[in-house]
């Protein structure tokens, strides 16, 4: 009878020990990913966003009629001056930061309006919006349709992105 509690002791110590080999194994697999993922995140520290937000029915650039050449002059204008706004606030690097931009309007009571006024055509005023928004991928601009819910789309859009942790500015026009 000892024999037979001794055999099912030395099973029951077997599956144990099995198992126990297992779990410090995959520890170890465990600990090695951890390791991994946190050199990972350390040398992939999100960049700090700085958000600009445009209603484009109300703040309308200058240079629409310039066409292409106007939208990439006009996102190098921004840009420049937003870094430069934040560089007494210790931004010292703005090519570390990654700049949002985002126009929300609606094409066609902007278009008329810029036609009425003999501002551009728009053939210019199309390229003008290729030229800005070809000049970052972070670039852009959003047609709200004929409606007129350009702000609650930007609030949306606003309370969206600064829930994100790297967003640090927001800038607002219009």
């Amino acid at each position: 009878m000892f024999k037979l509690y001794q055999a099912a002791w030395d099973d029951i110590l077997k599956t144990v020990f099995n198992l126990s080999r297992v779990t410090i194994d995959e520890n170890e697999g465990l600990r090695s990913r951890i390791a991994t993922l946190q050199e990972l995140s350390a040398t992939n520290v999100p960049a700090p966003i700085i958000l600009c937000v445009i209603n484009g029915d109300e703040k309308i650039f200058s240079s629409f009629a310039a066409g292409h050449k106007g939208g990439i002059s006009a996102a190098d204008s921004l840009t420049q001056q937003i870094c430069n706004y934040l560089l007494p606030e210790g931004f010292q690097n703005c090519r570390e930061i990654w700049f949002w931009t985002t126009v929300f309007f609606n094409r066609r009571t902007l278009l008329d309006k810029l036609a009425t006024n003999n501002v551009c055509s728009t053939e210019q005023f199309d390229n003008f919006i290729a030229g800005f928004s070809g000049r970052s991928r972070r670039f852009s601009f959003i047609d709200v349709g004929n409606s007129n819910d350009a702000e609650p789309r930007m609030r949306d859009y606003v309370v969206t992105h600064t829930q994100l942790p790297q967003t640090v500015r927001v800038f607002l026009a219009g």
